[in-house]
């Protein structure tokens, strides 16, 4: 019976945390209609990583939710990689970079990815160039 107990409470405490995170990705997603600053190709790249990323958040509350917290966590890691992918690309990535990644995939430019900076080298190119809000933000994560 206190197994039982303490199942339904972590069931609404889930439940309540999984409506406060699609409140904060409603508001979040307002950020996404606000103009950036960048080429047109910049600030694409940008948003559809940052559509990755909030398509990375869904799926981690459809496990928690099932309670797949494990599987949940990875997709954590996945969702921060495209946030800062979609930050460098914005503010810090060259030109080359940019196109590289906007260009069609095929199994030919699967070598494409392989040249692309690590997380740290991207996290390191933002110094100076991103808001320092988002960059420690980043970095604390």
């Amino acid at each position: 019976r206190v197994n039982r107990t303490l199942e339904v409470t972590e069931g609404l405490v889930i439940d309540q945390l999984l409506g406060r995170s699609a409140e904060l990705e409603s508001v979040l997603q307002e950020f996404l209609a606000i103009p950036l600053r960048g080429t047109p190709e910049r600030v694409h790249a940008s948003i559809v990583l940052c559509g990755v990323a909030f398509e990375h958040a869904e799926s981690a509350k459809v496990l928690i939710a099932a309670g797949n917290f494990t599987s949940a966590l990875g997709l954590l890691r996945m969702q921060y990689e495209a946030l800062v992918r979609a930050v460098w690309l914005l503010y810090a990535a060259s030109d080359e970079a940019v196109t590289r990644l906007m260009t069609t995939f095929t199994p030919e430019r699967v070598s494409v990815s392989e040249k692309l900076p690590m997380q740290a080298e991207m996290l390191k190119s933002l110094e100076g160039k991103a808001p320092e809000a988002a960059l420690i933000s980043l970095r604390d994560f």
